[in-house]
Order: C-alpha cells, then sequence, then structure tokens
C-alpha cells in the first residue's frame, strides 16, 4: 500500500522529506488558478521526486450541481481534467459535498438522476484524460446524499461508467457508524482516505480500534491501492512523520 498526504502546495516538502509516496492536491483549487499560478505549479511539480498523482474536491463549492448552467460546468471539468493531466494526476476524488446537496423538497428519484447525468458528464470528459473518479461517502454533516461506502455503491453502479469507483473514507464512515464490512461490497476500492473520529485529526495510534478495524477490512479485501491522511492537525511535520510510521507499522 502506499501512502499519500492531502493538502496545498505548502506540504510538499514536507511530505517529500517524510517520506510519503504522493500529495493530493484539492483539484478545485488547482483549476483555480490563473495560469501563471498554475504554470508555477507544474515548476514545483518538477521539482519533486513525490508528484500530486491524487487530488480531491472535484468541484468548488460555488458550483451547484442541481443549479449550474451546463456550459459552464463542461468547461470547468475540461479545465481540471486537462491539468490533472500535465501534472500526472490519473484520479480524483467527488466529495465536494455542498455542490452535490439536493436542493429542498426535491424527490430522491429525481435527485439521483440529476446527479447521476452529471456524474456520467464528468466521467466522459475524465476518461478522455485518461483521469479515474473516485465517489466519495460524505458524512450527513456535510451534505445531504450519499453518506455511505453501500449508498455510493449502489449509485455508481447506476452510473455504470467505466472510470467511476468508489472511495472509502475512515472518518465519514465511522461518523456514519457504518458497519467497517461494508468496504466489501464496493469490489475492487478506487481510493481510501483516513483520518480519526474524534476531531478528525491524523492516525497518531497503532492501538486505536477504529484505524485498526478499517485498515483490517482493506486488507480482507486485498486492497492495494492508496491510502491519503486527510484530516487536520497543528504541526504537520509532527503528525505526518508519525501517522504514516503508524500506518506503516499497520499495514506492514
Amino acid at each position: 500500500m502506499r501512502f499519500g498526504l492531502c493538502g496545498k502546495s505548502d506540504i510538499w516538502d514536507l511530505a517529500e522529506q517524510l517520506g510519503f509516496d504522493y500529495i493530493e492536491l484539492p483539484l478545485n483549487w488547482v483549476a483555480s488558478m490563473d495560469e501563471p499560478s498554475f504554470q508555477t505549479l507544474l515548476e514545483e511539480s518538477g521539482r519533486h521526486r513525490i508528484k500530486s498523482e491524487r487530488m480531491n474536491l472535484l468541484y468548488p463549492k460555488t458550483m451547484q450541481l442541481f443549479a449550474v448552467d451546463g456550459n459552464e460546468e463542461q468547461a470547468y471539468l475540461e479545465k481540471a481534467f486537462s491539468r490533472m493531466r500535465l501534472l500526472g494526476s490519473s484520479l480524483v476524488v467527488f466529495g465536494s459535498g455542498k455542490s452535490r446537496n439536493i436542493p429542498a423538497g426535491m424527490p430522491l428519484r429525481q435527485a439521483l438522476e440529476v446527479l447521476a447525468a452529471h456524474t456520467r458528464l464528468a466521467c466522459g470528459i475524465a476518461q478522455d484524460y485518461g483521469v479515474r473518479i473516485a465517489l466519495e461517502p460524505l458524512n450527513r454533516g456535510e451534505t445531504n446524499v450519499l453518506h455511505t461506502v453501500t449508498e455510493a455503491t449502489y449509485f455508481a453502479a447506476l452510473v455504470d461508467r467505466p472510470n467511476l469507483g468508489v472511495l472509502a473514507d475512515m472518518f465519514h464512515m465511522a461518523k456514519e457508524q457504518e458497519d467497517w464490512d461494508d468496504i466489501s461490497l464496493a469490489g475492487v476500492l478506487a481510493h481510501a482516505h483516513i483520518a480519526v473520529r474524534n476531531g478528525r485529526g491524523y492516525p497518531l495510534d497503532a492501538a486505536d480500534p477504529d484505524t485498526l478495524a478499517f485498515c483490517a477490512q482493506l486488507k480482507a479485501i486485498g486492497y492495494q491501492g492508496d491510502l491519503s491522511i486527510e484530516g487536520k492537525t497543528d504541526d504537520v511535520g509532527r503528525d505526518g512523520k508519525a501517522a504514516l510510521a503508524v500506518l506503516r507499522q499497520i499495514n506492514g
């Protein structure tokens, strides 16, 4: 298993020094850059051994999928995925809880059909750039739809695109009190995130029951993909070093 660290480019040097395998940049941030800033980011990528092989936050929170103009969305996705390709990124996480929030009063079936149409659009454009999309279940405090690995698995089957998969996130699964065994329902996971349930901190305790159970289930399904730390800390260097050691110990 390979381990990554989520954040913006200010963590790049530190993540490389600590021994992470990659960083996971926010795509909405990358896509929003003006051209000179993006060229600077490209140059920075070229100076590093590790790359932003994975990204998160597919959509900006200002782009509400139930109200966005189709031409605006397509132009955004083309720009976003083209920049991913230039940076060498091949997978993006579709969390974007505010973007996918269902408007009040809209019937669930209708809302899922609309959301599926947007997801198919994103998958189609992403495929042109060699990008996979990992659908992220989010807890109820962050969005009002697709809260569990089980629900995301059903939705991915409905969308039915070859470059769409499901992500398992320990923090969201814990908040939703989802059974760890439900990870197996997704079949082959596209990606995984980890943070502890209390405070969404880095996984610093090798005896933490959630961390042990989550990683055990990843092993049980034969997961050989990537695991990114997506959490909060006041000291990335201190906690990043400790968390990486914990993950290597548990998953070694």
